[in-house]
């Protein structure tokens, strides 16, 4: 099966099979349709599809770099979600961003965790509101810590060089 120039449209998702056998995602920009004969048939007119891939540019899909491709309708294979093997790539895709956003959570929360009870500090209660009366909290980037978790730590510390002078 292939695509008809007719049936693409412009910022849509395409399955493409590359030379190497591989299938790829194929964004498609524009549809040229051409007239190359004068008898009025359908059959005067040749259409062209161009676009970029989207592996091939940027696998998070911020489209940063992309190389625009010109290829024969023919060529694409089908909407791309109709694609198994595209559908099951991205799927994958997805759970190990996920996977790898869960795991760097874990950690910002095993280090909050570890502070509160290195320090001593009560632990606030879960969903306790904003962050900022947090001595120790999560953020999207990282772990905050505020003055009064600068104070505990250094405090601990005091503690401890204290009780090794001892």
């Amino acid at each position: 099966m292939y695509m008809q120039g007719s049936k693409i449209v412009p910022d849509k998702t395409y399955a493409y099979r590359k030379a190497d056998g591989n299938l790829v995602r194929f964004v498609a920009t524009a549809v040229i349709t051409k007239r190359t004969g004068r008898t009025g048939s359908p059959h005067d007119y040749s259409s062209s599809v161009e676009g970029f891939i989207l592996e091939d540019n940027d696998p998070e899909g911020r489209h940063s770099n992309r190389e625009i491709i010109t290829l024969l309708p023919k060529h694409l294979l089908g909407p791309y979600e109709e694609s198994v093997e595209l559908v099951a790539r991205e799927n994958a895709e997805k759970a190990e961003r996920q996977r790898q956003i869960d795991e760097r959570e874990a950690a910002r929360k095993a280090v909050v965790d570890w502070l509160y009870q290195w320090t001593h500090v009560e632990q606030p209660e879960p969903g306790s509101g904003f962050y900022r009366n947090h001595h120790f909290a999560r953020s999207h980037s990282g772990v905050e810590i505020n003055d009064a978790g600068v104070k505990a730590i250094l405090m601990t510390l005091k503690a401890m060089k204290g009780a090794d002078n001892a």
